[in-house]
């Protein structure tokens, strides 16, 4: 795979709270680097907003995210002393459909992310899984975005008459070596318990997510952990009067799909400079990258944020 010769830095340090610095630890995770990105930079006539998934390369050092406006960015971060201290913006693709069109309008709308083979010392082979909202769906994709095929999802997963509301369809996906591609609607399907949010796999429900607080948690996010658990990205909102709350929790499924979960951190809005977390993404270890989804919105940011999960559950632990 090739790449422009000359990537653009597009990442400006980011004072994440007032009383958290980068190297702190905050509940159970370090603070290991916070960039604004900058979307005024435009690479093959893209920029960088509207965030949405993620996901590493650790063959191609590479780490991609996907876009709700239905393009793929190729963004190479930078580290010192385990810190993120910048990110280039190496490229940018349209998403195609199986006869080589780019995704227009609600055909566009990607949310999840993740890969295969970006771990297996082979350069070159690495395919990108994306689901969407508006029009339900999960397909196979080139780091250049060509269209390579498409995944089954259950016939409920299908119909948009089945989700929540308009636009809470498939927010989040991530690869197990147990289930193999996991998806998640946003929220509770209609007629289901609303205290909980289902994962799929193209056979059916395989595990039960508890929500944080049923009436107005989203699931916004999944990857993988290095034990084989999934981190969840959860969001809490209920009205512009009260304050949104960003949960970073793992995600232990037990053999007969209850979900067990550790909460790792909560992040206020107001009291940490954040937007809209939308993304997060396994990189090595147990870092983690996050990112914000701006909405294209001036009063909004594009953040990629860089942390460390300082106490992970033993396998078994749960704590909810």
């Amino acid at each position: 795979m090739s790449f422009p010769i000359a990537s653009q830095e597009i990442g400006e340090p980011w004072r994440l709270s007032k009383t958290h610095d980068i190297g702190d630890q905050y509940m159970k995770v370090r603070l290991l680097g916070a960039l604004k990105l900058n979307s005024d930079i435009e690479v093959n006539g893209y920029a960088a907003h509207e965030i949405s998934g993620l996901a590493w390369d650790s063959d191609e050092q590479m780490l991609y995210a996907v876009s709700d406006d239905g393009f793929i960015l190729h963004l190479q971060p930078k580290f010192a002393d385990d810190r993120l201290t910048a990110v280039a913006f190496a490229n940018a693709y349209p998403l195609t459909d199986a006869h080589g069109e780019i995704l227009k309008d609600s055909a566009a709308d990607a949310e999840g992310l993740t890969l295969t083979g970006g771990d297996n010392a082979i350069s070159g082979d690495t395919t990108l899984w994306v689901s969407f909202e508006r029009q339900p769906r999960i397909a196979q994709y080139s780091p250049a975005g060509r269209h390579i095929g498409a995944h089954p999802i259950p016939a409920t997963l299908k119909n948009t008459a089945n989700y929540a509301q308009d636009n809470t369809e498939l927010e989040s996906l991530e690869f197990t070596e147990q289930f193999g591609p996991v998806f998640a609607p946003e929220r509770p399907l209609k007629g289901a318990r609303k205290d909980r949010i289902e994962i799929y796999n193209q056979q059916g429900a395989v595990a039960h997510y508890p929500l944080f607080e049923a009436k107005n948690s989203s699931l916004v996010g999944l990857t993988a952990t290095p034990n084989g658990n999934l981190i969840a990205l959860e969001r809490r909102y209920s009205s512009m009067f009260a304050p949104k709350i960003w949960s970073l929790r793992h995600l232990e499924i037990g053999p007969d799909g209850t979900g067990k979960v550790t909460d790792f951190a909560r992040f206020q809005y107001g009291k940490w400079k954040i937007d809209n977390f939308e993304a997060v993404a396994h990189h090595q270890d147990n870092k983690y990258f996050l990112a914000t989804d701006d909405n294209e919105s001036s009063f909004q940011k594009s953040l990629l944020v860089y942390l460390e999960i300082v106490d992970i559950p033993a396998e078994g632990a749960t704590a909810r």
